[in-house]
C-alpha cells in the first residue's frame, strides 16, 4: 500500500512540474519583445505583461460577410486590449499566427500600422485583424502565437 502511495506522489509530482516547465516554454522575454504561444481556447485569459504595456483581452472568432461570395470562405477576426501605464507615448507592434495541431501555420497577422503609437496612462482596443479564411480555420487553431516588441 505505501509503494502505491509513493507512485502516486511520485506522479502526482513529475505531472506538475512537467506543467510548471510546459508553462515557463510559453512565455518568451528578450530585450524589447515578448513572445507567447497559447492555446486557443485559452486565449481569452491570456495577459501579457511589459514594465509599461499590458495587452489583454484577447478574443478569436469566425464568421461571415455579405461581401464574399465564395461559400467556402469566412473572416477570422482577432482583437486585444492594450494598456499603456506609463505617463508616456509607447510605441508598441503586434504580430500573431494560429497554427494547427501539429504546429503548421494556418493564418498570419500583424497590426496595421505595424507600429503603433500609445498615449500615456490610456487603454486601447487594437484594430480587429479581419482575414479571409477557409471557413472552419478557427476550430481548426489550436495554439496561437503572439509576439509584441516595443516600448513594452
Amino acid at each position: 500500500m505505501k509503494t502505491v502511495a509513493v507512485c502516486i506522489s511520485f506522479l502526482a509530482c513529475f505531472l506538475l512540474l512537467s506543467r510548471l516547465v510546459a508553462s515557463a516554454q510559453d512565455v518568451v522575454k528578450t530585450d524589447g519583445s515578448i513572445t507567447v504561444r497559447v492555446k486557443a481556447k485559452e486565449l481569452d485569459e491570456l495577459m501579457i505583461k511589459g514594465d509599461n504595456i499590458v495587452f489583454s483581452n484577447f478574443s478569436l472568432g469566425e464568421g461571415v460577410r455579405d461581401a464574399i461570395k465564395n461559400p467556402t470562405l469566412g473572416v477570422l477576426e482577432f482583437s486585444c486590449a492594450v494598456r499603456n501605464k506609463s505617463g508616456d507615448r509607447r510605441a508598441v507592434s503586434l504580430m500573431v499566427c494560429g497554427l494547427d495541431e501539429k504546429g503548421g501555420l494556418l493564418w498570419s497577422a500583424q497590426e496595421k500600422p505595424p507600429i503603433g503609437t500609445l498615449a500615456g496612462n490610456k487603454t486601447d482596443s487594437l484594430s480587429t485583424f479581419m482575414l479571409i479564411v477557409p471557413r472552419g480555420t478557427k476550430d481548426k487553431t489550436a495554439t496561437v502565437w503572439i509576439r509584441v516588441c516595443g516600448d513594452l
